[in-house]
C-alpha cells in the first residue's frame, strides 16, 4: 500500500467545537477527539463523546 499525505486525497476543513455542555463519559453518541492528548502512539483514547456534533467525517475506501 502506497503512503500518501492527507492534503491528496481529502478537502481539509476546519470546523467549530461543539458546545461543552454536549460532552459526555458516558458513551452516549460518538467519540470526540479534541485534540493532542487523546491520540497515543498508536491508538486514539476515546474518553469523551459527543451528542451535538456539528460536523462529521466520512472516509471512503478506494
Amino acid at each position: 500500500m502506497k503512503s500518501k499525505k492527507l492534503s491528496e486525497i481529502a478537502d481539509i476543513i476546519m470546523g467549530q467545537s461543539p458546545s461543552s455542555s454536549s460532552y459526555n463519559l458516558q458513551g452516549q453518541g460518538l467519540p470526540f477527539f479534541q485534540g493532542k492528548a487523546d491520540f497515543g502512539d498508536l491508538y486514539p483514547r476515546q474518553e469523551y463523546f459527543v451528542q451535538n456534533r456539528r460536523k462529521l467525517l466520512k472516509l471512503e475506501t478506494f
